[in-house]
């Protein structure tokens, strides 16, 4: 078996949760919310904010699901630009099943077509 020469590894670019997650961690009542639960995570205060947070806070789709940004794409874009500069083509690719990483494959298939077939 023949070993790899380069290994390369690549998250996927800026999902809506990473947004949500910035303005989630800056809200006073999340806050809260967190140091409730963690001393009484039974009491009506605490599932008052429960909701809350569940509704502030939902993307309405499972993790799976969730899509990357317009910021996303740009960045996979470029980053797809700049890969082809400076490794050679990879043999193979492995990417979750997660939309976010097949958002992110697509980009940089776009902005390196030589991985169309990879």
């Amino acid at each position: 078996m023949k070993w790899p020469n380069t290994l390369t590894f690549m998250r996927h670019g800026e999902s809506n949760y990473n947004i949500l997650k910035e303005k989630k961690e800056k809200d006073i009542l999340y806050q809260k919310f967190k140091k409730l639960y963690e001393t009484d995570f039974q009491s009506n205060e605490t599932r008052a904010l429960a909701e809350y947070v569940k509704k502030e806070y939902s993307l309405g789709v499972s993790d799976p699901n969730t899509p990357l940004t317009p910021a996303g794409k740009f960045q996979s874009l470029k980053t797809g630009e700049e890969l082809k500069k400076i490794i050679p083509l990879p043999h193979i690719m492995y990417v979750s099943p997660y939309t976010r990483t097949k958002e992110t494959l697509a980009c940089l298939r776009e902005s390196w077509p030589e991985l169309k077939n990879i």
